[in-house]
């Protein structure tokens, strides 16, 4: 049987397990610990258009589908992001305001597109 090394004080850390989340050395003292979480580069935008899906239906789709990829991308990157809570806030408005426009007669994006048509006309 192989006896296993132990470290001459039993208290002490190796140096080789000390690490930080980032896998380096530790960061010395008054230094902050890493950098900071990134943002996704959609995660507002996705946001706002599930927000304005409420008026504008054309944009709930838009939202759900940018939502889901942002999610995959997310996901498949193993990284934090700091704005995932808009990510999923946006697709979900976007899923719901979706089905809703789908299901419901007052929602149909035909009447938001002739009001835009209509704004368009009036303004030139």
């Amino acid at each position: 049987m192989e006896r296993i090394p132990t470290p001459s004080k039993p208290h002490q850390i190796p140096q080789s397990s000390r690490r930080n989340e980032a896998g380096g050395p530790p960061a010395p003292y008054g230094q902050p610990y890493g950098l900071p979480p990134r943002e996704h580069a959609q995660g507002t935008l996705i946001l706002i258009f599930g927000i304005i899906g409420i008026f504008v239906t054309i944009f709930a789709p838009i939202a759900w589908y940018l939502g889901s990829k942002a999610r995959k991308e997310m996901q498949a990157s193993g990284i934090q992001y700091s704005n995932e809570s808009n990510v999923n806030a946006g697709r979900i408005l976007g899923m719901v305001l979706s089905i809703v426009c789908r299901h419901h007669d007052s929602y149909r994006p035909v009447p938001a597109f002739l009001f835009f048509l209509m704004a368009v006309g009036g303004a030139g």
